[in-house]
């Protein structure tokens, strides 16, 4: 009886370690997306794939979802429906700045 409490109580725990680790790894995953899509602008820049205004616009867009993203995690927590609409910018981002790349 005993073991059984200790060994339900050790599954407990490792399930809650395990989803706190997973968030923790969504949050780090929607930011570390941001912080390429800033290396991605200057890297086309330097490739010269896009121009000096071009770069000026991106970086706008950029710092925009930036405020955004610190917008949504000031309670240090991003719900599905942040996560969601951040998602959905940082892929509208990416594709502009794939059509700026190779138009």
């Amino acid at each position: 009886m005993n073991i059984n409490k200790r060994l339900k109580s050790v599954v407990i725990a490792g399930l809650l370690v395990l989803s706190a680790s997973a968030f923790s790894a969504e949050t780090k995953g929607v930011a570390g997306r941001i912080a390429a899509l800033a290396a991605s602008i200057e890297t086309a820049h330097k490739a010269s794939q896009i121009s000096d205004s071009e770069k000026r616009l991106l970086k706008a867009e950029w710092e925009k979802l930036n405020r955004l993203y610190k917008k949504y995690y000031k309670d240090k927590k991003i719900n599905s429906a942040e996560k969601k609409s951040l998602d959905s910018q940082i892929n509208k981002f990416d594709l502009n700045l794939f059509r700026k790349k190779y138009d």
